[in-house]
């Protein structure tokens, strides 16, 4: 470099881009929290929803009343997409999942002091049922959350520094909402139950209970009668009825090896002695524990008789009766 070059000043910012850098600087100040604003906080004093808790938890509405504006908007879509799924999903958001339960967490003067709760969940629900008319309103509900962990506990607690972590996430996702707000038409909703595909879950089944009485079950019957067809019952009168006598035995008894075929009446006579035993090693003797071999009956089949009930017999042709 030559003594006489002039020498370089340090390099200027220019206008437009610090007041681009400025702008966002105070976008993104403006959705944080600022719990030293006293005119903020004035207004989310005045908030109240004006509803009792039940068994300890207040439930904010999540469908848009019919007096209430709304709409679906690109910028809301972005919200739901993107933002609140960022923040949901953060290790530290569970204690702002759900509605505070004051019974279960033990909080008797929770509900006197924040009028207005709100909770992530209440947030999703309202996106999806398309409960916001602008993503400003939907802004709103992030920082009422904020402010109520804020309001309720005190500085330098878990929850609060829980929170903190959080709303940083929130400012950080919403640094990419689009700035022009366009509204998008809302979807109809579909009648069949949830589930993946453009048909859903259960779509194309046939509904239980419901039949189609136009289509026959076989194609190649005719689906209607002839009407030269009469429907005909027969009847028979009950003097047509024989009962046949049951069938009697022809062939003999089977005979076992070493019974009499022969009954035995039994009486209370003491003069009548007892059957006589079929083996001599039956009786009292010293030998009356012994075993013996056991004898084995063959080619003789015992088989009980069969009874048949009575066969109905028609005695006459049946008259032909057409109704």
């Amino acid at each position: 470099m030559s003594p006489n070059s002039p020498q370089k000043g340090p390099r200027s910012h220019s206008p437009m881009k610090s007041k681009k850098n400025n702008d966002k600087m105070a976008a993104k100040d403006s959705l944080f929290v600022d719990m030293n604003d006293e005119a903020a906080l004035a207004v989310f004093e005045g908030m109240d929803l004006g509803m009792e808790p039940v068994n300890g938890v207040v439930q904010p509405p999540v469908y848009p009343p019919e007096s209430k504006p709304h709409r679906n908007t690109n910028a809301l879509q972005f919200v739901y997409k993107n933002v609140l799924k960022a923040v949901s999903r953060h290790n530290f958001a569970w204690p702002f999942q759900t509605p505070v339960d004051a019974i279960k967490l033990k909080l008797p003067d929770y509900h006197s002091i924040i009028k207005h709760p709100m909770d992530l969940n209440t947030i999703k629900k309202r996106l999806e049922n398309y409960y916001y008319y602008d993503v400003k309103e939907c802004v709103r509900d992030f920082q009422i959350l904020f402010y109520n962990c804020y309001r309720y506990n005190k500085p330098g607690e878990d929850v609060v520094l829980m929170c903190q972590t959080i709303e940083k996430t929130f400012v950080s996702k919403m640094a990419e909402c689009p700035k022009e707000e366009i509204e998008i038409p809302i979807p109809a909703r579909p009648f069949s139950g949830k589930g993946k595909g453009k048909k859903g879950k259960g779509a194309g089944r046939p509904k239980v209970g419901v039949s189609n009485m136009n289509t026959p079950v076989n194609s190649k019957l005719p689906t209607t009668a002839s009407s030269s067809v009469k429907n005909c019952i027969t009847t028979v009168s009950s003097s047509q009825l024989v009962s046949a006598a049951p069938p009697t035995r022809t062939t003999a008894p089977y005979s076992i090896p070493g019974s009499t075929n022969t009954t035995t009446a039994l009486s209370a006579s003491p003069s009548i002695s007892p059957p006589t035993l079929r083996h001599s090693s039956y009786s009292s003797n010293e030998n009356h524990h012994a075993s013996h071999p056991k004898q084995t009956i063959s080619s003789v089949e015992i088989t009980k008789p069969v009874t048949r009930t009575p066969d109905v017999v028609v005695t006459s042709a049946p008259s032909k009766v057409c109704i």
